[in-house]
C-alpha cells in the first residue's frame, strides 16, 4: 500500500463492498474494527518499520486523536495490516501474540 488511496481500495475489496471514497466515517470505522481485532500496542513497533510515509495520511490524520502524532501511527498500522492479511508477514506478527 502506497497511498491513501490505496487503502481506500483495499477497504473497499476486503471490508466494505459500498466503500466510497468520499465516506469518510467508514474509513474510521474499519479502523476502530481492526482495533478491535489486533493488539495495537504488540504490533506498533513491529509494522511500524516497514511503512512508508505519504502526505495523502496528513488529511486523515484529523479522524481519530487530537494527537497527531498517535493518529498518524494508528492509521499507519492499520494501512499495512491491511496490506499484510494475506502474507506471511501477518501471520508472522499475529503468532507472536
Amino acid at each position: 500500500i502506497r497511498s491513501l488511496q490505496d487503502f481506500h481500495v483495499m477497504l473497499k475489496i476486503t471490508y466494505y463492498p459500498d466503500y466510497e471514497i468520499e465516506d469518510e466515517m467508514c474509513l474510521l470505522e474499519a479502523l476502530l474494527e481492526l482495533g478491535d481485532l489486533y493488539d495495537i500496542k504488540d504490533v506498533i513497533d513491529r509494522v511500524e518499520k516497514t511503512l512508508i510515509k505519504t502526505s495523502k495520511f496528513c488529511a486523515a490524520e484529523k479522524l481519530l486523536f487530537a494527537d497527531k502524532h498517535e493518529t498518524f501511527r494508528f492509521i499507519k498500522l492499520h494501512t499495512t495490516a491491511l496490506g499484510m492479511i494475506n502474507t506471511n508477514t501477518w501471520k508472522s506478527i499475529d503468532s507472536k501474540k
